[in-house]
């Protein structure tokens, strides 16, 4: 009796067996319940601001200058700018002749201040020629690539002449003087 109930349950096994089989590849070819999952493809989408950083240099002083002498010239003044973009860097004085004017400490001499002879001059370090300054815009350097956070330098060189046409100022405490504003711009 043991022999015929053994082989009686192997064919249940084998049925068993085969009908989980069945009903778990039935199981896998089903459509999924729709409510139980659901995906989504979502843009996300921004925009760099232009963005420019530039530091400039203080004032400059060009000390005494001796009539007759070789133009004075300053140490380079450098100018860092980061930029995420093309930009350019100009110059510009205060004085649309560019001739530095009598300085009491506190402003302009009035009602007429003395004037320099020779207009300041600048130039580009690694430049060919030196510029006299005016009050009109001047490129240092146009088209310059975006920086990167390392950012770039562009220095200028100042150069001042004096001459027996520029008078000695009285008042220890003036100074001839002018002012240069740099600008730097993004370029699109």
């Amino acid at each position: 009796m043991n022999s015929r109930l053994m082989l009686r349950r192997m064919p249940d096994i084998a049925i068993v067996s085969v009908a989980v089989a069945m009903i778990c590849v039935v199981g896998l070819s089903l459509p999924t319940d729709a409510g139980t999952s659901d995906r989504a493809t979502v843009p996300v989408t921004c925009k760099v601001v232009a963005a420019l950083e530039a530091s400039f240099p203080g004032a400059v002083s060009l000390g005494n200058l001796d009539v007759g002498a070789p133009p004075v010239l300053s140490a380079p003044q450098t100018v860092t700018v980061r930029s995420n973009a093309p930009w350019a860097l100009k110059i510009r004085s205060d004085a649309q002749d560019g001739r530095m004017r009598q300085w009491t400490g506190t402003g302009y001499a009035t009602p007429v201040p003395r004037t320099m002879a020779a207009p300041l001059e600048w130039k580009r370090q690694d430049g060919a020629d030196f510029t006299p300054i005016s009050g009109n815009e001047a490129v240092v350097a146009a088209g310059m690539p975006p920086t990167g956070s390392v950012g770039a330098t562009v220095s200028v060189v100042f150069r001042q002449a004096a001459s027996y046409d520029d008078e000695a100022l009285p008042d220890p405490a003036h100074a001839y003087r002018i002012e240069v504003t740099y600008v730097a711009t993004q370029t699109y």
